[in-house]
């Protein structure tokens, strides 16, 4: 009799250890669960992050500088790297495009041909991107007299996003 009941112990023992080891098992899926999703988020924000740095950078690098200027794009030199096939992959982007937002322009492209009456340059166009962030900046150039001309701009850069 005695042994009946040491057994059904270790039974009711097994039992409830099998059970916490479910219930520890299911808790610890359902927060992996919402912590991958909030992790996609997170991701995501910080690709944002990311490009928001990356459009800033551009306009102080030497291929976009103004020389006048910290943190403003000539917009000349822009347009000559626009037919450099070289440059496509330099900056590591799925899309770059520079749009004189203010004052207006024709709504085409800029080229050589075309500037400057245009009012954007397409600089990396690659058949998917994710959604482009835009950055405010400064385009600079000289006018035809020969002075500085500064306009409102914006770039306009996108990775893949994340999946």
């Amino acid at each position: 009799m005695v042994k009946k009941k040491a057994q059904l112990k270790m039974q009711e023992m097994a039992f409830v250890l099998v059970a916490i080891m479910i219930f520890f098992s299911l808790a610890i899926m359902i927060y992996l669960v919402m912590r991958t999703g909030s992790l996609k988020e997170s991701a995501e924000e910080l690709r944002r992050q990311e490009v928001q740095a990356l459009s800033l950078k551009l306009a102080d690098s030497p291929e976009f500088s103004w020389s006048k200027c910290s943190g403003c794009i000539d917009i000349e030199k822009v347009i000559v790297l626009k037919d450099r096939r070289t440059y496509r992959n330099f900056w590591g982007v799925d899309y770059l495009m520079i749009e004189r937002v203010y004052p207006n322009y024709t709504k085409r492209e800029c080229t050589r041909s075309t500037y400057p009456d245009c009012d954007s340059i397409t600089l990396i166009n690659n058949s998917y991107y994710g959604t482009p962030m835009a950055t405010y900046v400064a385009l600079c150039f000289y006018d035809e007299k020969g002075y500085n001309k500064c306009e409102l701009g914006r770039v306009y850069i996108s990775e893949k996003e994340v999946k």
